[in-house]
């Protein structure tokens, strides 16, 4: 059984951009989306793979997770399919021996950048880069699923510079 532990930052410069050393195009489709139960998406990868993936909470920061490969052709059906979606480009950074995720959101997200680091323990204590402001681990509009539903675009324009 898969657990997942992860912290995540708003990201309000670019200087994070030294640091890459790989990126993807993602697309996701949200299947099912619940608040405090399972979410379960169709994730599209550089339009060569699809994964569907299936999370259920754990407790603070972490949630179960279990994810399996599909066949391009079906990523797609159920990527039609779906109801809400986000469009993004993750880029890998290696940072301070770990591994730093930062998504750059497009469409009715952008300009929405986004860092995320895996840990191995709720507690792991990490050098937070400067380039990363407000922690919204536990904020539950900023989770991709919600951002699918309702896009930043959507927020009202106070909300939106606040965090931008």
């Amino acid at each position: 059984m898969n657990i997942e532990i992860e912290r995540r930052f708003i990201v309000r410069s670019e200087e994070w951009k030294k640091f890459i050393n790989s990126s993807q195009e993602f697309k996701q489709g949200y299947l099912v989306s619940k608040k405090d139960s399972w979410t379960i998406r169709i994730r599209i990868i550089d339009e060569k793979e699809a994964l569907i993936t299936l999370k259920y909470p754990k407790e603070r920061i972490s949630r179960y997770e279990f994810e399996y490969e599909v066949p391009i052709e079906d990523g797609y059906s159920i990527w039609n399919l779906a109801e809400f979606k986000i469009s993004k480009t993750r880029y890998q950074l290696r940072l301070n021996d770990h591994t730093w995720i930062v998504d750059s959101f497009k469409e009715q997200n952008s300009p929405l950048v986004l860092a995320e680091i895996e840990l191995n323990t709720i507690e792991e204590k990490i050098d937070i880069p400067q380039w990363c402001s407000s922690e919204i681990s536990d904020a539950k509009e900023f989770s991709n699923a919600s951002l699918a539903k309702s896009p930043i675009s959507s927020w009202p324009i106070e909300k939106r510079r606040s965090i931008l």
